[in-house]
């Protein structure tokens, strides 16, 4: 019978150090070098009947070639011999990330709570359509992200909600301005993370748990919401409730899993630690999405995260994605 922990972290779907990996190969033996040669044939046979560029696919190989050699069960191991985090059985303090302008998507994600007594707070989201503060442009966006965004900085407010009504219907919109009006809404999607990262640390709290406005969550999610946090270590930074292409490491305690990295950030808890770290380093002048940064920053260490399997909450299937993931925006 196969390993069952060898499939469920190897089997489930998805920097800075690239050149530091490429130098230290040696030392990890012939297995390596087989692996990481079996990657590049695979993925060049891949894109090249895909047509996607080949050049790409080198950063993302070195990536899962730096999870693999990662000493995860180690890090495990410490992690079992700290203190556990505490914190009272109250209300917990929960957002909802949602855009003014869709107010119809959180109807579900609001229902689902109520019916679990779950209280709640809407947190208006950072409408990328809008005009982009500078400050903010200059603080958390990379040179790349940045540069992508001012494609569309001479237009005007009303261009910009004309040009993103038309992608739904025509393709009559050049390349560089849909890319760059995908990034705009994908900023907006981080500074709403980032801002509520802020509250955290303004406002003093344990965690938060952050859920985007397409998810629904159990009736019983808030005992199974603290039993899990009293079940993580001191030092948790982010425990993903649910997510996408999960890498999962070893088994922490029963229905927790170190990550080893995974996208999507629909549903997740940071505590105060986890948010003043990201503040400090990885949420700044970054090129990439939120739930990548977020990944970079777990597979770098400077993170500890966790993900709760069973999952703790479900993403609406039927509800379209608000960052205009269209045509070749992706």
């Amino acid at each position: 019978m196969p390993n069952q922990r060898f499939l469920r972290s190897h089997t489930r779907p998805g920097g800075r150090q690239s050149a530091r990996v490429f130098l230290c190969l040696p030392y990890f033996g012939v297995q390596r070098y087989a692996l990481c040669f079996s990657i590049l044939l695979t993925l060049h046979i891949v894109t090249y009947h895909s047509g996607e560029d080949f050049t790409r696919l080198i950063p993302r190989t070195v990536r899962e070639l730096r999870r693999t050699s990662m000493d995860w069960e180690g890090v495990n191991a410490k992690l079992l011999v700290e203190e556990r985090f505490k914190t009272e059985a109250r209300g917990p303090e929960v957002r909802v990330i949602s855009l003014s302008r869709a107010g119809e998507r959180r109807s579900l994600t609001a229902a689902s709570l109520q019916q679990a007594g779950i209280e709640y707070r809407v947190f208006v989201a950072v409408d990328g359509l809008a005009p982009i503060n500078e400050s903010y442009l200059s603080k958390y966006a990379g040179p790349k992200k940045a540069k992508r965004i001012k494609l569309t900085e001479s237009f005007t407010h009303q261009e910009i909600l004309r040009i993103h009504a038309s992608l739904s219907y025509t393709e009559d919109v050049d390349e560089k301005t849909r890319f760059s009006l995908h990034e705009r809404l994908r900023f907006g999607c981080y500074l709403s993370h980032v801002f509520l990262w802020e509250t955290v640390v303004a406002e003093d709290l344990a965690f938060l748990v952050i859920l985007e406005d397409d998810v629904s969550v159990p009736t019983n999610f808030r005992s199974q919401l603290f039993q899990t946090l009293t079940s993580l270590p001191k030092s948790w930074d982010v425990l993903y409730l649910n997510g996408c292409f999960k890498h999962f490491g070893p088994t922490f305690r029963k229905g927790l899993f170190l990550a080893r990295g995974g996208l999507c950030t629909y549903g997740y808890v940071i505590s105060r630690k986890g948010a003043e770290s990201l503040l400090h380093h990885g949420a700044l002048h970054s090129n990439k999405p939120i739930d990548h940064m977020l990944d970079e920053e777990v597979l770098s260490g400077n993170i500890v995260a966790f993900h709760a399997d069973p999952p703790m909450v479900v993403l609406e299937d039927n509800i379209t994605s608000t960052l205009a993931y269209v045509h070749n925006t992706v």
